[in-house]
């Protein structure tokens, strides 16, 4: 009993410990892309506070690899575990993110920032390639894809918001003829029953 309590931790403590590791990129490249919707190289514009175990970092998308982005995109990212990332306005990075939620990016361990100087750059060491070889190496798999513009897309949403809030005039007809039908309903059966 206690071999196999022992042997659970172990397996335990093994996953975490290795949950934050990255596989070489070039070895892996359709695989491990596949995990990420989205692959993008932008500079942090701003970080929210802390909320939670998470924060938002801003983003102005340089050039995007793979997936669906706007020109500013917002990314969740975790403040709180061994697997953390800390971002500060005006470094460059190359995000991997997935959705978490429907149109809300999430970025992944195995985004990485720009270093000026390569020895700090702990992806340089262990996958050895550096920042820019990466970029080459995602625009030469994957091309440069185009990104969406902030300004269509609010636009969108105003009038799709003012649709939704304004109805035109048969619609405003509709709604007080059906509201007019219900409330008399309403009137007469609780009259009915209730007398």
């Amino acid at each position: 009993m206690k071999k196999n309590i022992l042997f659970i931790l172990f397996l335990s403590f093994v996953k975490f410990s290795i949950a934050c590791d990255c596989p070489p990129i070039k070895q892996t490249v359709e695989k491990q892309c596949e995990n990420y919707a989205v692959i993008f190289e932008g500079k942090v514009d701003s970080v929210s506070a802390v909320s939670g175990k998470n924060a938002y970092a801003y983003f102005s998308v340089i050039n995007l690899y793979k997936g669906k982005a706007f020109e500013e995109t917002r990314v969740l990212f975790d403040c709180s575990t061994s697997c953390q990332l800390s971002f500060t306005p005006n470094e460059t990075w190359i995000i991997y993110a997935d959705y978490y939620k429907y149109g809300a990016l999430e970025v992944k361990f195995c985004s990485r920032k720009f270093f000026s100087d390569s020895t700090k750059d702990y992806y340089n060491s262990v996958n050895g390639m550096s920042f820019k070889s990466e970029l080459a190496f995602l625009q030469n798999n994957f091309g440069i894809h185009t990104v969406l513009s902030n300004n269509s897309i609010a636009l969108q949403h105003e009038e799709e918001a003012q649709r939704l809030s304004h109805p035109s005039g048969v619609e405003a007809l509709w709604l007080v003829g059906i509201s007019f039908v219900v409330v008399t309903a309403f009137l007469y059966f609780f009259n009915k029953y209730f007398k």
